[in-house]
């Protein structure tokens, strides 16, 4: 299956010459997706680690808001537990 998108057709000065204000917000929004972001975030370090609250956070975030993420501990857990019982003795 194929999807494609239809591209909008451009818009029709009025008899003024000029862009009806609407038309003209959504170009100026499609222009500023090519431009870079005005204050994009700083950089985090990748040997400054997180302090215990923003792990904690993170980690609520994650699991609250990712279903993968979610699925990669609960199948992990469950090997855990496997390999757990396998070496116990009987």
């Amino acid at each position: 299956m194929v999807f494609t998108q239809s591209a909008p057709a451009p818009p029709k000065p009025s008899e003024s010459g000029w862009l009806p204000i609407g038309n003209q917000e959504a170009t100026s929004t499609a222009t500023n997706l090519l431009l870079p972001m005005q204050n994009p975030e700083p950089p985090v370090a990748s040997n400054t680690p997180l302090t215990k609250l923003q792990l904690q956070e993170t980690l609520l975030h994650l699991i609250q808001n990712d279903d993968n993420f979610v699925n990669i501990i609960y199948d992990t857990y469950l090997s855990s537990v496997r390999k757990a019982a396998l070496k116990k003795p009987m």
